[in-house]
């Protein structure tokens, strides 16, 4: 399957179109599957619809020459957290509670 955004919720959502409910392994063959444009099944290949190649990935790089780029970011870190009295601070809200 080829997964893709959904446009709109109402009708092109794959996981709210397909009623799972009481499927049993042995009914799994009777399921009614959606073919929407969220999420297109497989198309087997042949000589007339060849596997497409990609041949530049996008969004993998930040500059434009191609070069990687290491940057810490300090707005990325929102908040600075002593993970070693985390659990301390957490038991003793438990145990008040």
């Amino acid at each position: 399957m080829i997964w893709r955004e959904s446009k709109n919720h109402f009708n092109d959502c794959y996981f709210c179109m397909v009623n799972v409910m009481g499927c049993k392994k042995s009914d799994r063959h009777l399921q009614n599957y959606p073919n929407l444009e969220s999420a297109i099944r497989p198309v087997p290949h042949c000589s007339d619809l060849p596997v497409a190649i990609f041949t530049e990935f996008l969004g993998l790089y930040d500059d434009e020459d191609g070069a990687y780029s290491e940057e810490v970011n300090d707005h990325d870190c929102e908040y600075d957290v002593d993970f070693k009295v985390l659990p301390r601070s957490l038991l003793s809200l438990t145990k008040r509670n």
